[in-house]
This record gives C-alpha cells, structure tokens and sequence, in this order.
C-alpha cells in the first residue's frame, strides 16, 4: 500500500555526516510516498494562494482603485498566514514524528502522523506562536534601529540593528531541533524551546553545518527547477494575457518541486537530533527507547525484531542483540559482566 512506510529499525549508534545523509536518504526513499503527502496536504493550499498573490501583485488592473487593493491582496495574505500559523507548525511536527517513528522501525500512515500531531495541536501551534512572537521582537529592535540612524544616532542605531539581528538569529538556531522536541519529548512552550536550545549548544558545529548544507541544497534544486519549469511554460502559454497564467503555474509547479526536500531535510534535523542525544546524553539502546516509551513491560517475552538493515562503518551488525538489562539502582549501569 502506497501511504503506509514499512521499516527496519536502525541501530542508535553516533553518526557523522555521512551516516546522516545516508540515512536520511535511505528513510525518504522507502517513505516517499508518505513524507510527500504529509507535506504537500498542507503545502499545496498555501503555495496555490501564494501563487495567486504573486500573479495579483503582477496585474495592473488590482491597482485601478484602493477598494481592488483590499479586496484582491488582504483576503489573500490571511489566508496564507492562516495556513503559515496553523498548518505549518503541524504539517513539520507531523513529518517529524513519522521520521522518527520509522527510524524506530514502525510503520507510519499520512492519516497515523496527523492523528498523532492533532492530539496536541494547541500545544504545538502555542510553541511556535511563542518562537514567533520572540524573533518579531527581536526584529523590532531592527526596526527601531533605522529610524535612529536617519535621525544622526548613529551609535545606538547600529547597536539595535545588530542586537536584533544576531538574536533573531541565534533564537531561529535554537529552535531548529524544537520538532523533535515536542513530538518525542513532549516538551512545548518555554520548556521546549529551553530544551531544543540545550540541544543545539551540545553540538553547535554540527548543527550549522548540518543547516548549510541543507540550504545550499535546497537553493540549488530550487533554482535547477525554477528554470526547467519556467521557460517550458513560458514558452507554452506565450506572453501577453497569458504571461499571468504562465507566472502563475510556473511559481506554483516550481515552489511545489521545491517542497520535497523538506522531508529530507527534516530527515537530517531527526536524525542529529538522536545523534546528540546518544553522543552527549550517554543513552544506549535500550535507555533511549525506555525515555521514548518503547521498552517492554517486565514479565513479556522478547519480542522478535528484523535485524537492523544498516549500521554506519565500524559496527557490525550481522543478527539482531538483546540489550544488557539496566540495573534499576543505576538507570546508566547495566548488570552485564565485564568483558574481563
């Protein structure tokens, strides 16, 4: 069935760069199906109204008086900051946990990670309200910067714009774990924000790079497609009345294509996220899973797993180990005897 993801667990051992993207790739290419509709339910209305803002902008006719204005752009922009506020945080929450879930090994439906983010929708949509009401501050202090300068404060103007700039910043760094955080950790608001800050600063290097090179990709794919789409439908639809028509499908087909490396991308960000944790948090196997909620009960028989199909270079994984039971007076000391 095409909407499910079917999965064998990987192992959680430390990961460089190149264990990353390997992964990543190897999850989006069995859940392919999944990852893009999971996005693209929410992506789709959003760009089709992004589309028909930018064709009005281009159209002469909306200006002919202030009331054309407001009734062609206003309803336009709320709907899209609508779909922005509401549906984006869910749609990334609901794309995290079906990551997550299939590294895990389970199998994730379009319906199953949606179900799963609705159930804390106010929760998740609360967090990212916050995260934006704290970086429009810290804009603000740009804002307040300008003003300054023209007025021959030079000083304090300079001092706002870059005390603002490089804060929004740093809170935008902060915040790139903040979905995992909440659908793993259930961790939200300032909690989470706490958290997904403490992640980063465990492995600031590794996350910016991971950030690098995750944009630079994006923006070359978004340009290679932006011109394969473009010009074909320029070409099409000729230019006069239908040059609308032609901007607008090109924008549309071209922000579409762009939206399938969010998954990816999103791959990369889940996957770091655990790397952090096992690196920096000293979690073995059966410790992370029993933080996540996937430790059997005592009593129950082990349940029979697929051996893990990948492990990065180094570790050996030919059949699938039961981990070393934890002693229950020391949660990170196991009652395995010493190799001695």
């Amino acid at each position: 069935m095409l909407s499910k993801s079917e999965n064998k667990p990987f192992p959680f051992v430390p990961m460089d760069f190149g264990d990353i993207f390997d992964t990543a790739f190897k999850l989006y290419k069995r859940n392919f199906v999944t990852y893009l509709g999971i996005i693209l339910i929410i992506w789709i209305p959003a760009l089709v109204i992004l589309g028909l803002f930018i064709v009005s902008v281009g159209d002469a006719k909306n200006y002919a008086s202030p009331a054309s204005v407001l009734k062609i752009f206003v309803p336009l922009m709320l709907l899209y900051f609508f779909i922005i506020i509401f549906a984006w945080p869910l749609s990334m929450c609901a794309i995290t946990w079906a990551i997550s879930e299939n590294y895990l090994g389970k199998k994730v439906t379009i319906k199953s990670a949606y179900a799963e983010v609705f159930r804390r929708k106010w929760k998740i949509i609360g967090t990212f309200l916050l995260l934006g009401i704290i970086i429009m501050m810290e804009f603000l202090l740009i804002v307040l910067g300008f003003p300054l300068i023209i007025k021959n404060f030079l000083l304090p103007g300079i001092v706002l714009i870059i005390l603002g700039l490089s804060s929004s910043i740093l809170f935008m760094l902060w915040s790139i774990l903040l979905p995992p955080v909440m659908v793993i950790e259930n961790k939200y608001n300032i909690t989470g924000l706490w958290r997904s800050k403490k992640l980063f600063q465990d492995s600031p290097g590794k996350v910016l790079l991971l950030i690098i090179l995750m944009v630079i990709l994006s923006s070359v794919i978004q340009m290679i497609l932006s011109f394969v789409v473009l010009i074909p439908v320029g070409v099409i639809l000729g230019s006069g009345s239908n040059a609308i028509a032609a901007s607008y499908i090109g924008n549309v087909l071209s922000q579409i294509g762009g939206t399938v490396l969010i998954p990816f991308a999103q791959a990369g960000y889940v996957l770091l996220y655990y790397d952090i944790r096992i690196r920096k948090e000293g979690m073995d196997l059966e410790i992370l899973a029993e933080n996540l909620g996937y430790r059997e009960p005592a009593g129950y028989p082990p349940v029979k797993q697929e051996p893990y199909e990948y492990a990065p270079e180094g570790y050996a994984y030919t059949q699938q180990q039961q981990p070393a039971q934890a002693d229950p007076a020391h949660p990170l000391k196991t009652n395995e005897p010493d190799a001695s």
